[in-house]
């Protein structure tokens, strides 16, 4: 799994601006790292159960 490198610039400061305005340039930039970063959180928490139970599994096999 590769992780997705996004190129999000810092917007300059404009006087009296909306923060949500003035992000919203950068809407689809979000949109990726967001969707990347749930999918990454899901695959790892996925890795590290399915390890969990393997690690169980090998214990009760030679207890």
């Amino acid at each position: 799994m590769t992780l997705l490198v996004i190129d999000i610039k810092i917007p300059e400061p404009i006087r009296g601006g909306n923060l949500i305005e003035i992000l919203s340039n950068e809407g689809t930039s979000f949109i990726s790292f967001l969707i990347s970063f749930v999918a990454i959180s899901v695959y790892w928490f996925n890795h590290h159960t399915m390890f969990h139970y393997i690690k169980k599994s090998i214990t009760r096999s030679y207890s």
